[in-house]
Parts: C-alpha cells; sequence; structure tokens
C-alpha cells in the first residue's frame, strides 16, 4: 500500500469514529429494570424507561437501541401481568382463608352450644374424630360458665405471639378472636389445611386454646398439642 492510500485510510478511520451510533443509556436502563422480575416496582420503571427511550431515540439520530427499548417494555409488561394475577391468586386464597377460618371456628362451637355434636365432630380434623360427647360437653360447658352466649370467632390479626406449634405438615396454629355474650377471649385454633383444587381447601380442626390469665386457660381437647402435658380441661391458677 502507498504512503498515499495508508493516510486516506487514517482519514477514513478518524471521520467514522466521531459519528460511530452510542447506545441509549435510557433503553439499557430500561431492560435492566424489566429483567429485575422480583420487583414489581422495577418492573413498571422498566417499561417506563422503554417508552421514554424510544420517543428520544426518534429525534436523537447519534443514539441507538431501539431493540433493547423494545425488549425492556416487552419484559416489563409481561413481568407486571405476572405479578398481577399472582396478586389476585394470593388475594383470593387469603380472602378465603379469613372466610373459612371464621366459618369453621364460629360453626363448631355454635353446634358444641346447642348439643349438635355431630355437626360439631364434622368439623375436626380425623385424628380427633373419637372424642365423646362429655368432652365436647365439658369443653362448652367452661365456656358457657365463664362468658356466657357465644357469639362469633374469627381470624386475630392483632395476635403475633404463639406457643403452639403444628407437629406436622399441613398444619397451623391460627390466631383466634372469641367474642362471646359478656367478653372476647383469645387464643388459638390448629387448623389441618386438606386441599381440594388448586383454588380451594377444607380447614379442620385438631385442637382448640383459650387464653384466660384470670381463671386458667381452657383446652380442647385435654390431651391435645394446644394443652400442656397431663392438664385437665383447664390450667389451675
Amino acid at each position: 500500500m502507498s504512503t498515499f492510500d495508508s493516510q486516506k485510510a487514517d482519514i477514513l478511520d478518524l471521520d467514522i469514529e466521531p459519528n460511530a451510533r452510542q447506545v441509549s443509556t435510557l433503553a439499557v436502563s430500561a431492560l435492566i429494570c424489566s429483567l429485575i422480575i422480583c420487583c414489581p416496582i422495577l418492573s413498571l420503571l422498566g417499561v417506563l424507561l422503554g417508552v421514554i427511550a424510544l420517543v428520544r431515540l426518534k429525534s436523537l439520530t447519534h443514539l441507538k437501541g431501539k431493540g433493547l427499548a423494545w425488549s425492556g417494555i416487552v419484559i416489563g409488561v409481561v413481568s407486571t401481568v405476572i405479578w398481577v394475577v399472582v396478586s389476585m391468586y394470593a388475594g383470593k386464597m387469603f380472602t378465603d382463608f379469613m372466610a373459612q377460618t371464621s366459618t369453621v371456628s364460629t360453626e363448631t362451637i355454635d353446634a358444641g352450644y346447642a348439643d349438635d355434636y355431630q355437626t360439631f365432630r364434622s368439623h375436626l380434623d380425623s385424628s380427633i374424630s373419637n372424642i365423646t360427647d362429655e368432652e365436647i360437653n365439658t369443653f362448652i360447658g367452661e365456656l358457657e360458665s365463664r362468658y356466657g352466649k357465644f357469639d362469633s370467632a374469627f381470624l386475630n390479626m392483632e395476635e403475633q405471639n404463639q406457643t403452639v406449634m403444628a407437629t406436622r405438615a399441613g398444619e397451623a396454629p391460627i390466631p383466634i378472636r372469641y367474642v362471646f355474650e359478656t367478653t372476647d377471649a383469645t387464643g388459638f385454633i390448629v387448623f389441618s389445611f386438606i386441599g381440594k383444587t388448586a383454588f380451594e381447601f377444607d380447614m379442620k380442626i385438631i385442637c382448640i386454646k383459650i387464653v384466660d390469665s384470670a381463671e386458667g386457660n381452657i383446652y380442647f381437647p385435654t390431651n391435645s398439642i394446644c394443652a400442656p402435658p397431663q392438664t385437665g380441661v383447664t390450667d389451675s391458677k
């Protein structure tokens, strides 16, 4: 190659470098944010940055990155849709859980007060289905003598601490508030969860604990995981 050709090539190289198109920082940021799918806020931010990047790339011809911007938008939209679906599913499961907790707890104690032992047992886990009428009657009698008529029971969102621990998979102690004629009481019910479908499940009672610092805690059944070893229906005070 002649000296002239070599100099000409050097000039062409110098002319190309300053005009090289740079990748849009916004487009890159859009893709990065969208790829962090564990955070829905960042997924939405990825979509927003992608749209802004596309708008800017139309006027800033020295920049490139439309593919990155579009990838950020598409991934961000898909991630957001997934998060919405998951959130709706989780919300439905929690709503059903709250409703069923209240229904099972209330119907069980209501049935005991009405001497409807068949309905009472229908809400019990198979592990304690052999409970006698006398045991049910003793438990309900203790509730009635202390607190009067029973009104309802529901999930106690304010309760955080618990001393009752589940012993098997598919069991969980749920904090409960019991509403009676004269007062409210708190405690736990250990439930077993039996899946029916992807969106439905049954809850069965394994044991009940009612906390009463004045007269002693109440347990049902007396030999369950809710009760301390060698205790009666109540703790002595």
